[in-house]
């Protein structure tokens, strides 16, 4: 049901996002679209923030007033033409989205540890993305895309109601210790959000303005090669607990580059730099979506971390294209072009030498493996009595500091689903007060 939600969101975010751009080129002209657009970023990044500071996360009607007020301010954001109240209600707008949207990332990410997971949120992308393209197309006036947009945050509303809650309980997607640094990993991430952005940012800037003065249509069928991209990237993702992800997304955005370099002269060719643009842009959203919500389950902070890989992009992009629609006059379009390129190639030096291209490996002098021994069972037995474990949970115990078998080797051992084993490992750590599997060792050795 998450996925639906997550899926519906995206649709309202897209919608509003391009409606609220084409609506101020209407009220204030063409040129100045590029400036509007990034401060609506800028917000929105505020509203994705504004999330991790609130107490109660967990509160629905903390997110069904949000949800009601955000319909409220799409009505009037796209029904009143005096421009200060627009401004007003369309930027409020954007920042309950971003609040809205903090809380989807989060209650996604505590789902991480399913089965086919990546895959599920790409394929809830591409639905939204399919919605939005529909919408778009078929004719709707402005009050019926208010009308599509409000009824599916009805539909948001009702889902978070009949949902049972998840408890916050942060699921252990990996107990062993990645191979590399978390603290790196996070420099990492935000490092290649930022320059994905910034790249994204230059062919934003054009496209945007070629949007508003009808030279190009952003909305026809080339948009389906995002609905593709995000299903793809979400495929990819699947394998192997994303560990292909991040190569994929920068030959993608590397592929992207190059088309736009190629593809800028005749109108035919321009939708094909497009298409391949938004291709990539499906690679970029799941990459900063799913690496992100990893890294809060990583961090043992998901509230804060989900949605980071949003604040990283729209505070990018916004700086990006103010600069851009700044210096249009004086720089080209291929100098643009170039500079992506030597950024895309940086970006995938950096993610070469960090690691993350590469498979993970653990570290087994961090996590010492327990051999079975009559002095281990005296041990287990007194951590049995003092923590008060389940038959189950003694079980899981065992296997997690005796063997180095994955979660779902274990479940398959046991004749339990992951994610009932999931649960008995972080029962475990909330008994022990312990966080990974080095710790039960130690706990152990104590």
């Amino acid at each position: 049901m998450h996925f639906i939600q997550f899926g519906l969101y995206f649709f309202v975010f897209l919608l509003s996002e391009s409606l609220l751009n084409e609506r101020t080129a209407l009220i204030f002209g063409a040129s100045s679209v590029n400036y509007y657009y990034a401060a609506g970023l800028i917000l929105t990044a505020l509203g994705y923030l504004s999330f991790s500071f609130i107490d109660r996360i967990n509160n629905k009607k903390t997110v069904f007033i949000a949800c009601l007020f955000t319909m409220s301010l799409s009505f009037l954001s796209l029904k009143i033409s005096f421009p200060a109240v627009f401004l007003i209600t369309g930027y409020a707008n954007l920042i309950f989205l971003g609040f809205i949207g903090g809380y989807i990332h989060y209650n996604c990410s505590l789902r991480i540890d399913e089965k086919n997971f990546s895959l599920y949120l790409g394929i809830s992308a591409m639905i939204g993305i399919i919605l939005q393209f529909i919408s778009q197309n078929i004719g709707l006036s402005y009050t019926g895309s208010v009308f599509v947009v409000e009824l599916s945050l009805l539909s948001m509303i009702f889902i978070t109601f009949i949902y049972p809650d998840y408890n916050g309980k942060i699921p252990a997607i990996d107990t062993l210790q990645s191979s590399i640094n978390l603290k790196v990993r996070v420099y990492v991430y935000f490092a290649s959000v930022a320059i994905m952005s910034i790249i994204l940012g230059f062919q934003d800037s054009i496209i945007v303005i070629k949007n508003a003065t009808n030279e190009i249509h952003l909305f026809s069928y080339v948009r389906l090669f995002y609905a593709v991209g995000v299903v793809i990237a979400g495929l990819i993702a699947n394998i192997k607990n994303r560990i292909y992800l991040p190569l994929a997304s920068g030959c993608a955005m590397f592929l992207s580059v190059l088309a736009f370099s190629f593809f800028t002269e005749s109108s035919a060719p321009y939708n094909v730099s497009i298409g391949i643009m938004y291709f990539y842009c499906g690679f970029y959203v799941m990459f900063m979506t799913v690496m992100f919500m990893e890294l809060g389950i990583r961090k043992n902070n998901p509230k804060y971390y989900a949605g980071l890989g949003r604040v990283v992009r729209s505070i990018s992009t916004a700086i990006t294209v103010v600069i851009t629609t700044m210096l249009s006059s004086y720089i080209s379009e291929t100098v643009y072009t170039v500079l992506s390129c030597i950024l895309s190639i940086l970006l995938l030096i950096l993610m070469a030498l960090s690691g993350i291209l590469l498979p993970e490996k653990t570290i087994v002098s961090e996590i010492p493996i327990i051999k079975e021994s009559l002095s281990i069972d005296a041990k287990l037995s007194e951590i049995y009595i003092e923590y008060k474990l389940t038959e189950k949970e003694k079980e899981s115990f065992e296997k997690l500091i005796t063997t180095e078998l994955g979660v779902q080797e274990i479940a398959d051992e046991m004749g339990i689903s992951r994610r009932v084993l999931q649960r008995h490992i972080a029962s475990i750590y909330e008994k022990t007060g312990t966080k990974t599997r080095a710790g039960l060792c130690m706990l152990l050795n104590r």
